[in-house]
């Protein structure tokens, strides 16, 4: 009697379990297959987990030169900032012993003083300068004309 593969819901316990032994030969066909897909899987996951382990160190390394990096800024930000603070200071103080007592208008109105003295100077210098250029042009023309005057009393030559 020859068992009919296509329709297996006819069959009984006994009838899969029978002769040719189907069931049994599936089981173990599936059994290897499983036992080969486990070796290529824990395969796959032993790469997956080797990979993950390097990116892990490669992102670990990377990690500790973003810290160093931002360490070295951070350092570097604030040796800045004090810097500016003393200087910042300095200038304060020497700001400060610019002004008499503390009186911002003390030390205005002796820079106004000043100005005023440099261009009371400078007006003094222009006059003088103008004066003189006029007495020697009024001297060049004096002298000039008494030569004139001199020639014309002489008469033609």
């Amino acid at each position: 009697m020859t068992q009919d593969l296509t329709k297996p819901q006819g069959w009984t316990g006994e009838d899969r379990r029978g002769i040719d032994g189907i069931t049994l030969k599936l089981m173990t066909e599936v059994r290897v297959a499983m036992e080969a897909h486990e070796k290529k899987e824990e395969a796959t996951f032993k790469e997956l987990k080797a990979e993950i382990k390097e990116n892990r160190e490669e992102s670990d390394v990377r990690h500790a030169e973003v810290l160093n990096r931002f360490n070295h800024m951070q350092t570097s930000t604030m040796t800045l900032l004090q810097t500016n603070t003393n200087t910042t200071n300095e200038i304060h103080k020497m700001f400060l012993k610019s002004f008499p007592d503390g009186d911002m208008d003390a030390h205005r109105r002796a820079h106004e003083s000043w100005i005023k003295k440099a261009d009371a100077e400078k007006e003094f210098w222009m006059k003088l300068k103008q004066n003189t250029i006029n007495w020697i042009v009024v001297a060049v023309l004096g002298w000039g004309g008494i030569a004139l005057w001199a020639a014309f009393l002489q008469g033609p030559k």
